[in-house]
């Protein structure tokens, strides 16, 4: 039996594509989600001054209009409060999806998407919402002593990692010998939801170019001399 309309999960798009807002009007509504469409800033703002749209996911275009506006992220964060927001962009603008993530978005989506995407990123959302209030009370395992710093530059990376810790969002590390690298990746991961699972280190530049392929992600046996 469907949910009752004022129990399922509302969800708030924000593009300047018609036929983006179209297929999001056509598609998820069928899927069991309210779903609110807006195609300027001025419009999301007003649906969410109204007391029955309260977004659980809020999804965003950062170009509207062709130009890149991260002040509307930030106006929206403001309204929305912890509501997870979610990146709707191209291949042709990952500065602007990394910029955006810095700046507290909790996914992306490439365009053009469909609706099985939208229903995996969604559902892993809701996932991390429902499980919130179990883990609220277990401290994230940080190695504090790993990490002792007082330099602002320093801080501020850490903030960063609080930031990005539950993003899906490659992450690069760039540094020179023994600056601590190996640290920050493993802080990334103690401040994730993925914290109980497996933490990998793989030494890439030790492997031989022919076998990193199959170092990392297996092979057939007898695929090549060795091969066992």
């Amino acid at each position: 039996m469907p949910r009752p309309i004022e129990q399922c999960p509302q969800l708030l798009f924000i593009d300047d594509e018609e036929g983006v807002l179209r297929f999001i009007g056509r598609s998820l509504p069928e899927l069991g989600y309210q779903t609110f469409t807006a195609s300027h800033w001025d419009e999301a703002r007003d649906l969410l001054d109204q007391e029955t749209v309260r977004p659980d996911i809020v999804f965003f275009e950062p170009c509207l209009g062709g130009e890149p506006d991260l002040e509307g992220l930030r106006s929206i964060q403001e309204r929305v409060d912890q509501t997870p927001v979610v990146v709707i962009s191209s291949e042709r603008k990952p500065g602007l999806i990394v910029e955006a993530i810095r700046n507290g978005a909790w996914d992306y989506v490439v365009k053009p998407f469909g609706v099985d995407t939208l229903r995996q990123i969604i559902d892993r959302i809701l996932l991390a919402r429902d499980e919130a209030p179990r883990n609220a009370s277990s401290e994230p395992a940080l190695a504090e002593e790993d990490f002792v710093a007082a330099n602002p530059r320093m801080l501020e990376i850490r903030e960063t990692i609080g930031r990005i810790a539950n993003s899906r969002v490659p992450v690069l590390i760039e540094g020179e010998t023994g600056v601590g690298k190996d640290i920050i990746a493993r802080q990334i991961h103690l401040s994730s939801r993925w914290r109980d699972r497996p933490f990998v280190k793989v030494n890439c530049a030790a492997l031989p170019h022919d076998l990193t392929e199959s170092e990392l992600f297996g092979h057939t046996r007898g695929a090549f001399t060795g091969a066992h």
